[in-house]
């Protein structure tokens, strides 16, 4: 399934996803198997990891790492290294290395031979992994030596589900393992290995589909070849065997799209819904809109959606960095406006040029607004929050939670250094030895007699 699993059209939440997974894995790959072995981190190891982690605790923490293609200047979304990056990245490389022997055992090619050993230690490593985490590494090799049976038998397949029964065993068996994870547990098992039945009936069809041509003029296995005894013509495809791939394919998606509904709504769910869904659904229709003769040469690539050209990735990564510092500029901007707009001319109708200034302890200070009953009954009510200033002592050097802090009690007491004091009465005291008209502005109460 190398490639096959990248999902269609991403959004803004989708791209992320990937992007964050697929550095994760990556710097999981070079701490765990080394620098060589990063080229592995492609969507399908991503799409594993996603979907662990879908069935499991949800999505893995981000954090920000500085990517090893531009270590300086860089500073990336990167996922934690959990035990899902873990098991993704060993089967991600215990597969590819696995393809690579293959490769080289169908074709006897030195390169193919040389690029199997160079990356076999990792293998080894990966599988001791897998191991470790408790997958049936030993059930998977068994359907790798029955399918190799198939292939190097001379034998026609009695059928393509038969033909197609190792490709559908190793991917209920690796979808299957994420009941150890899934909050269901157990029981979430046999939903869990009917999705992977599907997605591995899906990749047998859509590959021997794009292989025949391939595979009929290097005389190797084909399931649709072997199934319609086609040994020849390999640039021509028979509508029968056409259809019969095609219909093969759509039905196990049709099948999925049932089977993706039930798993639990995320963000994850929508990146697996855009991956074996609408990302399978757009292969298998790229596919059928190729002629015949694009068909003869078909890979992977030509059912993929068309890369977006070196021009645009720029414009994308270059339209970011504007767009937030066009989003910081309008934020700083408002908060400047805010702070200088009441200090020019709305401030003059609030106080006018030449007022003095407003002090508890002026002489000026209007205490109009204070009502004197309010503060005396809150002053006697012990659960006002309010001491009793009856009695000097209670202006002590603690003023607790009457003058803490004393700006959310501004207006009633305040705080003079260590020592709380009534505004009321200052006022009241500061103007009793004045004339009469001097303090009519100030209403007392009992507490000034002129």
């Amino acid at each position: 399934m190398i490639g096959y699993l990248a999902p269609y059209g991403p959004d803004d939440v989708t791209r992320r996803i990937f992007r964050s997974y697929q550095c994760g894995l990556c710097h999981t790959l070079g701490a765990e198997y080394g620098v060589r072995y990063r080229i592995f981190a492609g969507p399908d190891m991503v799409f594993l990891n996603v979907f662990y982690d879908l069935m499991g605790a949800g999505l893995a923490d981000e954090g920000r790492r500085a990517c090893v293609v531009a270590p300086v200047i860089s500073s990336l979304p990167v996922r934690a290294r959990t035990d899902h990056a873990r098991f993704a990245a060993a089967f991600g490389v215990y597969m590819a290395v696995e393809k690579l022997r293959d490769d080289w055992e169908d074709e006897r090619s030195w390169l193919k031979w040389l690029a199997w050993r160079a990356f076999r230690p990792g293998w080894v490593r990966a599988r001791a992994t897998l191991v470790e985490q408790g997958f049936p590494v030993a059930s998977v090799e068994a359907w790798m030596r029955a399918q190799s049976t198939v292939e190097k038998s001379g034998d026609p397949s009695p059928s393509l589900a038969e033909a197609s029964a190792p490709t559908r065993a190793i991917a209920r068996i690796l979808f299957g393992h994420a009941a150890l994870t899934a909050v269901a547990g157990e029981a979430a098992r046999p939903g869990l290995e009917a999705l992977g039945d599907r997605v591995g009936g899906f990749l047998f069809y859509l590959d021997n589909l794009l292989d025949l041509p391939k595979d009929l003029r290097a005389r190797g296995y084909n399931a649709l070849a072997r199934r319609f005894d086609l040994v020849a013509e390999p640039d021509r495809m028979p509508d029968e065997v056409l259809a019969a791939g095609i219909a093969g394919a759509r039905a196990q998606v049709d099948d999925l799209e049932g089977l993706v509904a039930t798993l639990p709504v995320s963000a994850q769910r929508g990146y697996i819904t855009r991956t074996l869904v609408v990302g399978f659904r757009d292969k298998l229709r790229r596919y059928e809109r190729l002629d015949a003769t694009a068909r003869r040469t078909a890979t992977l690539g030509s059912v993929l959606p068309p890369k977006p050209t070196p021009t645009a990735v720029l414009e994308r990564v270059v339209a970011r960095p504007w767009a937030r510092l066009r989003y910081r500029v309008q934020l700083t901007a408002s908060l400047l406006a805010m702070w200088l707009v009441p200090r020019t001319g709305w401030a003059e109708d609030w106080w006018p040029e030449g007022a003095d200034s407003a002090s508890l302890d002026s002489a000026s200070l209007d205490t109009g607004a204070l009502d004197t009953a309010a503060v005396l009954d809150t002053a006697s009510d012990p659960g006002g929050g309010l001491a009793d200033t009856g009695d000097s002592s209670s202006s002590s050097d603690d003023c607790g939670n009457v003058c803490d802090p004393c700006t959310s009690n501004f207006g009633w007491v305040s705080c003079d250094s260590d020592v709380c004091t009534d505004p009321c009465s200052d006022a009241c005291d500061s103007v009793c030895g004045a004339a009469c008209d001097d303090a009519c502005d100030i209403d007392c109460g009992d507490g000034c007699s002129c």
